[in-house]
């Protein structure tokens, strides 16, 4: 439908070219200028205008894309197509023959918008709205299309959790509201469905981001991403193939120290914590020949790790069709490995579309769209987690193998064997199965005799089908203790396996009539009634069985250490939409909507509720005054908007009473809560929470009011956006101090309520110089939020309130001790004004005495920084983004700089602190005050230190003071690739036209970062103290051929 679209308006960009030409141009006289205009792949362009700049002097180029021109002195000509960049050349008088070539402008190409039920004019857009179309986003190269987002649209937040292959949980919103509705060609589809969608399917992506979102309806309050796949196009079969070879290492993932640093650390924490005892754990004899090599150092992080990891995707696609069909069919394929050297660790992926459309009839147009994905995840039974703090954890003292024999794995006290977590032969493994199949059928029906009318429907259905299988293994770690004998030690609890299956089902129906026409060339109506209904199922089964052998099959388990589980979960809504565009001369333009939404998650009475949304927008630069004297101004737009919007995100069926089946005694939530009644055990059931019967939608008021701007022709172009939205009526349960003997909990009810400010801007500068062409973009996003009012138990003091209440707050504020200062000597300790440890020593710091009372306790705790969510997830909220690209001739360059400021981390066990669980020690704690001599006594008043950033004898950061909170602010090189085209006249000449289309182009992926964050990637998260899998830098060799 695009591509028919794009034909229709190049040809009548054609037919008024040709007409608004004077005559009186070819009747000029002086010299003659003449040339061919040409695409970067010196293809002609029929019908591009040029003139000489200022006048109304032109010509019109022909099939063959030549032109003629009359023109006497230097001139400048100017060079107009539809879908490429405006072009100013200079020629000057002694030049009669001047070829041009034109740059493609994605913009133009873009100007059909995908926004809600339709699709508009990006000019005419009355909201706010981001899009970003195919070209754009495959510069990027990610397993996850939500990383392929970064940065380029503002307002969208991307937080990657994790590079570990196969899982793609990313922090994903807009405007840093929460989960967005994800729709695909006029269906829903999950989070997870939209994180396996092939980037290569995707047309374009739009992003509804205020008021415009409320005809979406439920769930729609967080934003709207919508997504249009690509269709096929009249014309001969075009064959496509693209793929890109990769090899991915740590983006940052520190190395521990070796076996002599961390023998000094050792030293050091037990001179601080045993001050009167002179024996040493290592002596200056141990020390020196740690230090020569003579004891020998092992490298668990070598053994373990490895620092290039490949990765591969491929696609082959086919495009094309007749006037009374079209397709478009392609198939990926995507491999990732890990950085474990055990090779356990992978994912796979496949991807299947096909896309048709079929005139049926004269006025019927049928659409059939299937897709699907298939990924299997594989990795070792430990998560990585374990791996990592088994690794940094492991003093390098300690043999990786018992007796270097690679066939016994050495036990570690107190340990894994981190090398041995990654072997899924020894320790068990987990395997996660995903089928996911999308189809979806529409009809479109234009209604004759009543010009502007259509009739659609649309019919879609979704299955996601998981199979999971997690086996545990016993597996066996040794001793050496000589003469060939080794001792084996049983690690792991017993053998196990546990299956999971669940089966998600989603069915959308959805039929519409719509009008549209323009009335005296001036008013334009399209105006929209829909009726949409969603059903979802999602049936779940697990079973777990201790088994008697190590096979992972449940037939060979115990009979009685097994448990089953599983429950079916239903849930509908319907809605009535109604939707209204008018615009006056491209103008004066109004959108309203409503939505009349039902939900079964709430009892009658509850269950209906009337969402709306108004948008205004005046298109300034349309006025005569901007057409006549203020030309440069190409597009200058202010916009307003409003709405009301809802969501029942509340648990499903709080309404109702009854009984769970209680599982909260047993193994991972398996085994059903037992009671010993005399006669036996027997299984009980656990009250639901009391009924709640009112509760009911959460009520969303979102407001924004921007300005867009597009000045010379490109040279200069703005949006900015101011947006507020208000939430009541949020889902909680209510605190309270209930009796046990009162058998129940509370339910969910609408109690608290919020408010998010913000603003967005976005910069944009994209010129040709010569036969370069180039863009430059830049955008930046701020959202903060205020609890307004948040339910909570009475509290004991006015400054337990102060601190703890969240109501008129911002969210996610860290109650910090500050910064005071730090010992420089023995002598300062008895200058201080308030008590202090009388075992502190220089280095050590001292906290702040915030109220000045002379005290340092849990008061002088304030409001000193922002924090993650209940998560582990730094949420930065400032986010922004510097974009170029360059093209010259057949090359091409594409760079981004992505950071986020406003937030902060902190982190625990090993990563604050050194030998923990008396493990090892991370590099960056080597900087710390220490004395000069090793051997010396700290306690000694004459003894000379070395200064350094963290404290002497292995003590860690206090997280509960500034002193532990790291700024998490960083900017980061996120993408660079440099690309080259060959020339259409190359491949013409070397296939015999059989090959149209040549690219290859060399890709890096999180290249470098600049934080001040120490030893860890800023994005990665403050859960399990920093030790999840790390973020990668990537770099890739790709090529894209075209036949």
């Amino acid at each position: 439908m695009i591509n028919i679209l794009k034909k229709t308006a190049l040809l009548c960009f054609f037919c008024l070219s040709v007409m608004t030409i004077p005559v009186n141009v070819f009747a000029q006289q002086g010299r003659t200028i003449t040339g061919v205009v040409t695409d970067t792949q010196q293809e002609p362009l029929i019908g591009a205008s040029v003139v000489i700049h200022n006048t109304t002097k032109g010509s019109v180029t022909d099939v063959n894309g030549r032109y003629s021109i009359q023109a006497t002195g230097d001139v400048k000509l100017k060079v107009v197509y539809l879908g490429y960049q405006t072009k100013l050349v200079n020629v000057s008088v002694r030049e009669t023959k001047v070829d041009i070539s034109l740059e493609e402008d994605v913009m133009q190409l873009e100007d059909l918008v995908v926004v809600g039920y339709s699709t508009q004019k990006r000019a005419n857009i009355a909201g706010s709205v981001a899009v970003i179309g195919n070209e754009k986003l495959v510069t990027t190269k990610n397993q996850n299309v939500q990383n392929m987002l970064t940065g380029k649209l503002p307002g969208v937040r991307v937080i990657q959790k994790t590079a570990e292959p196969g899982n793609l949980e990313n922090v994903f919103d807009i405007r840093g509201f929460g989960t967005p509705l994800i729709i695909v060609d006029g269906s829903s589809i999950s989070m997870a469905e939209f994180q396996r969608i092939d980037p290569s399917d995707i047309e374009s992506i739009s992003i509804l981001k205020d008021a415009s979102a409320a005809i979406y309806g439920v769930r729609s309050s967080n934003g709207v991403v919508l997504i249009q796949t690509k269709k096929g196009s009249e014309g001969k079969s075009h064959i496509e193939y693209s793929m890109y070879y990769g090899i991915q290492n740590p983006s940052e993932l520190l190395k521990p120290v070796n076996a002599y640093d961390r023998a000094v650390l050792v030293n050091e924490k037990f001179r601080r914590e045993n001050p009167t005892v002179n024996e040493l754990s290592y002596s200056a004899e141990d020390l020196a020949k740690l230090k020569s090599g003579a004891t020998k150092s092992y490298d668990w992080y070598d053994a373990v790790i490895r620092q290039a990891a490949p990765q591969q995707q491929h696609n082959l696609s086919m495009n094309g069709g007749t006037e009374k069909l079209n397709y478009y069919l392609n198939f990926g394929y995507l491999n990732q490995e890990s950085i474990f050297k055990s090779g356990d660790m992978n994912y796979n992926r496949y991807n299947l579309r096909s896309n048709i459309n079929i005139q049926a009839m004269k006025d019927l147009m049928i659409g059939i769209r299937i897709s699907g994905a298939m990924d299997d995840r594989n990795r070792p039974q430990q998560d990585a987690w374990g791996v990592f703090k088994s690794l940094w954890r492991t003093p390098t003292t300690l043999n990786i193998y018992a007796n270097d024999n690679p066939a016994y794995y050495q036990q570690i006290p107190g340990q894994d064997n981190a090398l041995a977590l990654t072997n899924s032969d020894l320790t068990g493994y987990k395997i996660d199965k995903k089928k996911i199949i999308n189809t979806s059928f529409d009809a479109v029906y234009t209604v004759p005799y009543v010009k502007g009318l259509t009739a659609k429907a649309l019919f879609s259905y979704d299955n996601t089908m998981e199979d999971n299988t997690n086996f545990l293994k016993q597996y066996q770690l040794y001793n050496y203790s000589g003469s060939g004998t080794y001792d084996p030690q049983t690690y792991g609890r017993i053998n196990e396996l546990t299956r999971t299956a669940n089966n998600a089902l989603r069915k959308t129906w959805n039929v519409s009539l719509n009008y549209k026409h323009t009335f005296q060339e001036t008013h334009t109506l399209n105006t929209s009634l829909i009726y949409e209904e969603n059903y979802e199922e999602n049936a779940g089964f697990r079973a777990f069985r201790e088994l008697i052998m190590p096979l992972p099959y449940l037939d060979l388990g115990s009979n009685i250490q097994q448990a089953t589980g599983g429950a079916p979960v239903e849930y509908a809504n319907k809605g009535l939409i109604g939707l209204l565009n008018y615009d006056y001369k491209s103008r004066y333009l109004f959108e309203g909507s409503f939505r009349y939404d039902g939900s079964s998650r709430f009892l009658p009475g509850h269950q209906w509720d009337l969402f709306y949304s108004g948008l205004l927008a005046w298109r300034i630069s349309e006025e005569a005054l901007f057409k006549d004297k203020l030309s440069f101004v190409n597009n200058l737009k202010l916009r307003a908007s409003y709405g009301r919007l809802g969501d029942d995100g509340a648990n499903l069926y709080e309404f109702l009473g009854g009984y769970n089946y209680g599982t909260e005694g047993s193994k991972e939530n398996s085994y059903p809560r037992l009671y010993d009644l005399g006669t036996g055990f027997v299984p009980a059931l656990t009250t639901r929470a009391t009924p709640n019967f009112n509760i009911g939608w959460l009520e969303i008021y979102t407001a924004n009011i921007g300005l867009d701007m597009d000045l010379w022709d490109g040279l200069l172009g703005l949006s900015f956006d101011v947006f507020q939205r208000t939430r009541e009526g949020l889902y909680a349960t209510r605190a309270s101090n209930l009796p046990e003997t009162f058998g129940s909990s509370m339910p969910q009810e609408n109690l608290n309520s919020d408010q998010a400010k913000g603003l967005e801007i976005e910069l944009r500068h994209h010129n040709t110089l010569g036969e370069l062409r180039y863009n430059l973009s830049a955008n930046f996003s701020i959202t903060r939020t205020m609890t307004l009012t948040n339910v909570h138990t009475p509290y004991g003091n006015s400054y337990d309130e102060w601190k703890n209440t969240n109501s008129n707050r911002y969210a996610n504020v860290w109650f910090l001790y500050g910064k005071g200062a730090r010992l420089q000597s023995y002598d300062e300790r008895a200058t201080y004004p308030y008590l202090i440890a009388q075992n502190i020593l220089p280095g050590d710091y001292i906290l702040q005495d915030w109220n000045n009372d002379g005290v340092v306790d849990d008061n002088d705790k304030f409001p000193a920084a922002i924090k993650g969510d209940s998560n582990g997830n730094s949420r930065p909220y400032a986010n922004f983004a510097f974009s170029a690209n360059f093209a010259y001739k057949g090359f091409d360059l594409d760079c981004m700089l992505q950071g986020s400021a406003l937030g902060y981390v902190v982190y625990g066990e090993q990563l604050s602190q050194p030998l923990v669980w008396n493990g090892n020690a991370l590099p960056y704690f080597l900087d710390r005050w220490h004395p000069e001599d090793p051997m010396a006594n700290p306690n000694d008043p004459t003894t000379k230190w070395q200064q350094g950033r963290y404290l002497y004898g292995a003590i860690g950061f206090n997280s509960e003071s500034l002193y532990g909170v790291q700024n998490g602010a960083y900017l980061r090189l996120k993408n660079l690739t440099v690309g080259y085209t060959l020339p259409k006249s190359l491949l013409k000449k070397g296939t015999n036209g059989a090959i149209e289309h040549v690219r290859v182009y060399l890709n890096g992926y999180n290249l470098y970062t600049f934080t001040g964050v120490i030893g860890l990637d800023p994005e990665r998260p403050n859960d399990q103290s920093g030790s999840v899998y790390p973020i990668n830098r990537t770099v890739n060799l790709g090529v894209q051929i075209k036949f």
